[in-house]
């Protein structure tokens, strides 16, 4: 994999809200990156900032089977079924909470469709946008699922159509969350919701890791958001936010698992709720409105 260069200094600008006022946070571990930090939305950003066609070569359908190493996954489709699964058994809870009844939902960057079969089995009816043809004909073939390849501000989808819009980790890899989210909203019916998850970069992981924090791992992720700064881009393109909340899947999932080591795992649950609470769990999660 080759060191992916900026192709100019303006790339320095954040890319939410556009302010050069920028600061080095740190230098990354992996590559020859820098972490920068935005002083007006507190986004924080990889630099330099990869092109398009460099992150269409880079995910390539060896992003899902190990071809890099420390980046993708080894077997998303093993792997990742169960874990999207579960992501789809709490978004069922939240949208519960907000009475969000089914209706179309579009899942941008859906892998091989796990999450988009589930909701098929309850009623939605279901499109995805996917880059990596090999993952979207899996979702074809093993769900039945509609999976549109390509990039979504590139790809032909109605307007004011769709009742719910998913990114689930997908706006920490992207060059121009602005400019995604304005075609979410755009694709979006009035009323419509979005739901995204992200890591966190007000996390405590990342707060004591710093550069050296997992989810740091450009130019796969590119793109750090923390409450705020995640609030202030749906807000800017012209969403009402109704909820962020932070969480530790993987804590949660390990203290509910018996065992000799339960009692610690316990523990650290505990501790990590106490974090939740506070805004700074692992990854992120924002619900939001598109006015009607």
């Amino acid at each position: 994999m080759s060191t992916i260069m900026s192709p100019s200094l303006a790339a320095r600008a954040c890319p939410v809200c556009g302010s050069k006022n920028v600061y080095l946070q740190f230098r990354n571990e992996r590559g020859n990156y820098r972490t920068l930090n935005c002083r007006q939305c507190a986004l924080a950003f990889s630099f330099p900032r990869p092109t398009e066609q460099e992150l269409r070569e880079f995910y390539s359908s060896g992003y899902y089977t190990g071809k890099y190493e420390g980046h993708g996954y080894v077997d998303y489709h093993g792997i990742g079924t169960e874990y999207m699964k579960r992501v789809w058994r709490e978004v069922k809870l939240t949208l519960k909470q907000f009475d969000i009844s089914p209706s179309h939902l579009l899942d941008i960057g859906c892998a091989t469709g796990v999450l988009l079969a589930q909701a098929k089995d309850d009623g939605w009816r279901c499109t995805g946008v996917e880059m990596i043809e090999e993952a979207a004909e899996i979702a074809r073939l093993e769900y039945g699922i509609n999976v549109i390849v390509g990039d979504v501000l590139s790809v032909s989808l109605p307007t004011s159509h769709y009742g719910l819009a998913t990114l689930w980790h997908i706006v920490e890899h992207l060059i121009d969350p602005i400019a995604v989210l304005r075609r979410v909203y755009e694709v979006l019916m009035p009323g419509g919701y979005l739901y995204i998850e992200v890591p966190n970069w007000a996390s405590l992981g990342r707060i004591i890791r710093g550069p050296s924090w997992a989810a740091l791992k450009p130019p796969e992720h590119i793109t750090f958001f923390n409450p705020d700064s995640l609030s202030f881009a749906a807000r800017k393109c012209g969403f009402a936010v109704i909820q962020v909340t932070t969480h530790y899947p993987s804590i949660a999932d390990r203290a509910a698992v018996p065992g000799r080591e339960q009692p610690l795992y316990k523990v650290a649950h505990i501790a990590a709720k106490i974090a939740c609470n506070l805004g700074a769990g692992g990854n992120m999660r924002l619900l939001a409105r598109k006015p009607l």
